[in-house]
């Protein structure tokens, strides 16, 4: 199965080439609003809103609304992974609601088929080795045989922490 890739840390390998840009949590954990600012002024033309709580999810949807992002020829949102709470349907929901592109780590998924209403907007990222699933291309794969519309998002750090250069090789050679 052959996916596109994704923004996320760093590597921006679906841009045009000179499209960079920072996640806000690992700029300005958990102050969203700090992490736009801070983007404006030193990041690129790309921005990760980062919800990597439940309770930062409603930050991060208001920020979804902040008129400065238009300063971002792109903008995603990276869902929660931690302290999960509401039901996956209304994560969905909220989600789906924000006029962006979502990352989410595959051990989240409950339902992994009602992720499907995403569609395109929803990219799926690679885990590091504190997960059980979503670290190999053929892990990934069968992830990617339930959501055929979704895209892939490759965190270096985490493919490093698991394989090494060579499996970031592997996952950028089998998704690009």
């Amino acid at each position: 199965t052959q996916h596109s890739l994704s923004p996320n840390y760093f590597i921006k390998r679906r841009f045009p080439v000179g499209i960079i840009g920072f996640s806000t949590g690992a700029i300005a954990r958990g102050k969203v609003e700090t992490g736009i600012a801070l983007a404006l002024k030193h990041s690129g033309t790309g921005i990760e809103l980062s919800a990597l709580h439940e309770a930062e999810l409603p930050s991060i949807e208001a920020a979804c609304t902040h008129s400065s992002l238009s300063a971002f020829s792109r903008v995603t949102v990276h869902g929660p992974i931690k302290g999960r709470e509401m039901p996956e349907s209304e994560l969905i929901e909220r989600l789906s609601s924000l006029n962006c592109d979502v990352v989410m780590h595959p051990d989240v998924f409950i339902d992994v088929s009602a992720w499907q209403r995403l569609g395109q907007r929803l990219l799926v990222e690679n885990n590091d080795s504190r997960k059980s699933l979503g670290q190999t291309v053929a892990s990934l794969d069968s992830i990617f045989a339930h959501l055929p519309d979704a895209r892939f998002c490759l965190d270096v750090s985490h493919a490093l922490n698991v394989g090494g250069k060579v499996l970031v090789s592997a996952l950028a050679a089998a998704f690009s």
